[in-house]
């Protein structure tokens, strides 16, 4: 169904490109707070994963309401590349799973 972003959401462009501003509206806690600097994962097959702290205070952070851009558009490359979608009017919206993906 489609759905309007609530106000706040849509303020979200704006709260994210204003340098300094420091948003409780949106619920963007400052960044630099966060106890976690990096995320290092090892796989079973030997190979290593590094989240620098760049990619880990975005993915920290709420994000809109389909997901993380980056990884909604590479899910976008991805389901086109595989299945080819037949119409052109498809969406991908990534959520925290359970029920959640049934109000939106």
């Amino acid at each position: 169904k489609l759905r309007k972003p609530s106000p706040i959401r849509a303020l979200m462009p704006l709260i994210k490109n204003t340098p300094g501003l420091i948003s409780l509206g949106g619920g963007l806690p400052a960044s630099g707070l966060f106890p976690i600097s990096n995320l290092t994962f090892t796989l079973t097959t030997g190979s290593v994963i590094n989240v620098e702290s760049s990619l880990l205070s975005e993915a920290l952070q709420y994000s809109d309401s389909y997901g993380l851009s980056e990884l909604v558009s590479q899910l976008n490359q991805l389901q086109q590349r595989v299945h080819q979608p037949l119409y052109n009017d498809w969406k991908i919206m990534v959520t925290t799973g359970s029920q959640d993906a049934l109000t939106k």
